[in-house]
């Protein structure tokens, strides 16, 4: 028969937590728990790349998203900026009974000491298809003055060949 000192359990080299304890057991135990805890600290490979698709996608929206709000808002200024040129056109034909024969971005719209605007609002691209364009009728009496819009382009149809919004006098 065996006696009770060979039935004991054969001594480890872990160290034991006490019984009552909640206390994390030291790096040194965990390491000899668990393996390499290195390997245990950092992301995998799969999560990474779900975490990477996710911010492109939200970026690709944000940026879509940002694209059209901008072209709405070149849109509206274009608007805006016909609708002043309309009220300095009717100021001056009020004032000479004519409308002026050539208004030019950056130009100004004036007669004698009287200014009705300066400078002449550019498109905000003011490049290729995005200008403003005036043209009078040959007496003075009427003009079409139009530009291209970005975004809504189902306005009607414009008497200025080539353009999306116009604007006449009343």
């Amino acid at each position: 028969m065996k006696s009770a000192a060979s039935r004991q359990q054969p001594a480890t080299s872990r160290k034991q937590l006490p019984a009552a304890s909640n206390q994390q057991p030291a790096r040194k135990d965990w390491k000899l728990e668990t393996g390499d805890w290195r390997l245990n600290k950092g992301f995998t490979f799969i999560e990474i790349l779900v975490v990477v698709t996710i911010i492109g996608v939200l970026t690709a929206i944000g940026v879509t998203s940002y694209r059209a709000a901008t072209k709405k808002s070149r849109d509206g200024k274009r608007k805006a900026d016909l609708e002043q040129i309309r009220a300095a056109l009717e100021m001056y034909k009020a004032d000479i009974d004519q409308y002026p024969l050539a208004v030019s971005c950056n130009g100004t719209i004036e007669s004698g000491d009287n200014t009705y605007m300066d400078p002449v609002p550019c498109d905000p691209k003011n490049t290729g298809i995005y200008i403003y364009q005036y043209e009078p009728s040959v007496d003075g009496l009427t003009y079409k003055l139009g530009a291209n819009l970005e975004v809504d382009t189902s306005i009607g149809t414009c008497a200025l060949s080539g353009f999306t919004y116009c604007v006449k006098n009343p």
